[in-house]
């Protein structure tokens, strides 16, 4: 089972509470600005070694935006992008391979649908180009508003489903407490919509690169 964290320096808190909550992989996601050519392998050796030390497999994502898509995609590692109002765009450039943070931006939910950042065309486009939709238990967790924010989850992972568009489910922690075990987060996205099989592959997807 796979989870994406946000680490603040505190990686090693990190990789102990994974591997204690049931986690087989970590994926760390670093800012691409945390990239350069000093930078870059130390920080591929520290996640790397984090595996010999704590016995969890572990990957690395680069969070970019649409204007450091290509830099991004050259690293070689996995490609996120956080939502924003340039999502068609970062869609259509096939070079994000997963996106998530749909449901936060500060958009007015109407009577019978709501702003969740996601639609139906959005969702054809991440079909055809094979960018996954994650969603955080950060964005719940940490919510002043958490019953629109889950209500537009369960929104997404319909739409999601309806165009077959490939879901992951993360905590996106920056911290270890923030972390939950993969039981606890099966049992509320259950709640929010997604069926056993779309829950056992939001954890199992091959999104992790060596």
């Amino acid at each position: 089972m796979i989870d994406i964290v946000l680490p603040e320096g505190n990686e090693d808190g990190l990789a102990v509470m994974g591997k204690g909550l049931g986690f087989g992989c970590l994926v760390f996601l670093y800012p691409l600005k945390n990239f350069n050519n000093e930078k870059d392998n130390e920080i591929k050796n520290n996640v790397k070694n984090l595996e010999k030390k704590y016995d969890v497999k572990t990957s690395i994502g680069i969070l970019a935006d649409i204007k450091e898509l290509d830099r991004a995609k050259r690293t070689g590692a996995i490609v996120f992008v956080k939502s924003s109002e340039n999502d068609l765009q970062a869609l259509e450039s096939g070079k994000a391979e997963v996106m998530f943070g749909f449901e936060g931006a500060a958009r007015k939910d109407y009577i019978h649908q709501r702003a969740s950042g996601l639609n139906h065309v959005l969702c054809d486009i991440a079909k055809r180009k094979n960018v996954s939709a994650a969603f955080s238990f950060s964005e719940i967790l940490n919510s002043d508003e958490r019953k629109k924010t889950m209500g537009r989850i369960s929104q997404n992972i319909a739409l999601c489903r309806k165009s077959k568009v490939n879901m992951l489910i993360g905590s996106f922690a920056g911290k270890p407490y923030e972390m939950r075990a993969p039981k606890d987060l099966k049992s509320l996205f259950s709640l929010l919509g997604m069926n056993a099989k779309e829950l056992n592959d939001s954890f199992e997807s091959k999104i992790q690169k060596d």
